[in-house]
């Protein structure tokens, strides 16, 4: 007689799947690929099975009890239904319902897209959303104007209720300290950066602590080009947060400063006449909680 044991994978942000690019069924609909590697967690579990297993068998008068681990199977071979997450689309492609406007720019929806302009004002301007977020899956389209400064994807964000000083850490590693006004938005944001530097895709904190991810390091050279639709993918879960651009992981983040909030375009202040009217456009955006 034998004894089986069936263990679960805990969700972590490595594991996931996708559809493939080249490979489709005779239907033509793409299929499903699986990324998936055990974890810590799940091969301790296996041993365990192995010695409880044990134990129950020589508890019930079995003798010569052997235990095995087939750890060259590759998962999958077994699967179910751990915990479903709730997926939903945050922007219905025709009206602006569950967003607001925070500042001055100009917002509006054309051809199935959320569209910001700058206007000739120095603050940033945001459209949030009206329900807030803490552990989520986000991903969406992104696209913008040729001479534009930047723009961003602000989460777990909030509106400061009174006028704060805060220290804030440029890309040099410098330490600046700023007087921020009341009703400025502040929290993660996701940089879109069309600039030379190339930084989309890391990590800020606005109006608060500056720069989160690569200050110590290189940075990903993630290069977007103007007038043209980029994949942004966005995991926060728990303290960890990653960041994908058109596929490659940019950010990858360890950071409890912030568990929640709302999620918003950022259409960023001007101080040169010739990015008035520039714009950025979004589309497909998509959240799943976790």
């Amino acid at each position: 007689m034998n004894i089986q044991a069936f263990g679960e994978v805990l969700p972590r942000y490595e594991n996931y799947c996708e559809l493939d690019k080249q490979v489709k069924d005779k239907f033509g609909i793409p299929a499903l690929r699986f990324n998936v590697t055990r974890g810590d967690n799940e091969l301790a579990m296996r041993k365990d099975m192995a010695a409880t297993a044990a134990e129950m068998l020589e508890s019930a008068g079995a003798i010569n009890v052997t235990t095995f681990d087939q750890a060259d199977v590759p998962p999958g071979t077994a699967n179910h239904e751990m915990a479903a997450a709730q997926c939903t689309v945050l922007f219905d492609g025709s009206t602006l319902h569950g967003w607001q406007v925070l500042g001055v720019a100009e917002f509006e929806i054309r051809d199935g897209a959320l569209v910001g302009r700058s206007v000739d004002a120095q603050q940033n301007s945001f459209l949030r959303t009206v329900e807030e977020f803490d552990n989520f899956e986000l991903t969406l389209q992104f696209k913008f104007d040729e001479g534009m400064f930047n723009s961003g994807i602000q989460f777990r964000s909030s509106v400061y209720q009174q006028e704060t000083t805060v220290l804030y850490r440029t890309r040099g590693n410098r330490l600046i300290e700023r007087v921020v006004s009341e009703g400025s938005v502040y929290g993660y944001q996701v940089e879109i950066d069309p600039s030379e530097r190339a930084w989309t895709g890391e990590i800020h904190d606005e109006a608060a602590r500056g720069w989160l991810d690569t200050y110590e390091k290189e940075p990903v050279q993630q290069m977007v080009q103007a007038d043209t639709w980029h994949q942004l993918r966005l995991r926060a879960e728990g303290d960890r947060i990653a960041t994908w651009i058109d596929g490659v992981q940019v950010a990858d983040l360890v950071d409890d400063e912030r568990s929640g909030g709302f999620i918003a375009l950022q259409v960023h202040g001007i101080t040169d006449p010739s990015e008035i009217g520039k714009e950025v456009h979004l589309r497909s955006i998509e959240l799943c909680t976790l």
